[in-house]
């Protein structure tokens, strides 16, 4: 099982019953947040070098913006990748 295959089971796209719990859970979840996209993202630099960045700030999530060294990268990743 991949990171796509949860995505694609949030999603509706299909199920897979040992995962069927974790899916609610995440569901249960969405219902709470508006204007909320789901997407899968490929292993990239962009993630890793997010991984960088919390390690040296000290912050390990962004509320309402990308920071500033990988905003770039973050929306052209959005732009190639596939949406499901």
């Amino acid at each position: 099982m991949d990171v796509e295959s949860v995505v694609k089971c949030v999603l509706g796209k299909f199920k897979l019953a040992v995962i069927e719990l974790v899916v609610a859970d995440c569901l249960e979840l969405l219902s709470h947040l508006f204007r909320v996209n789901l997407l899968c993202a490929k292993r990239c630099s962009t993630a890793h070098t997010l991984v960088g960045i919390a390690r040296n700030v000290g912050s390990m999530s962004w509320e309402g913006n990308v920071p500033d060294p990988v905003s770039s990268i973050v929306f052209s990743d959005l732009f190639e990748d596939k949406m499901f």
